[in-house]
């Protein structure tokens, strides 16, 4: 955890700048944009972590062998199986 409250990755030896630039091609972190400052709602709540939101819950499949066998609960599978079976995407 860096001093600001952010989770950010801590060089632990020098790294080349051929290096760095390959680092800056693939990892998703380095540019982090989202909605302008005047265009955030009043009611919205801010986080370092999270950014920007008005609200979080929990959520889980409530099937148990996708809820137990996946990561973060199953939710993106259980969701990802019914737009399958229900024909909603191909």
């Amino acid at each position: 955890m860096t001093p600001k409250g952010r989770l950010e990755p801590k060089e632990i030896g020098k790294i080349s700048p051929e290096v760095f630039k390959k680092i800056l091609n693939v990892c998703p972190g380095t540019i982090v944009e989202g909605l302008p400052k005047e265009e955030v709602a009043t009611k919205t709540k801010h986080n370092l972590v999270w950014g920007y939101y008005l609200s979080l819950c929990y959520s889980w499949s409530t099937d148990k062998k996708i809820r137990f066998e996946s990561s973060t609960g199953g939710l993106l599978n259980g969701l990802s199986i019914y737009l399958l079976e229900s024909k909603k995407v191909k």
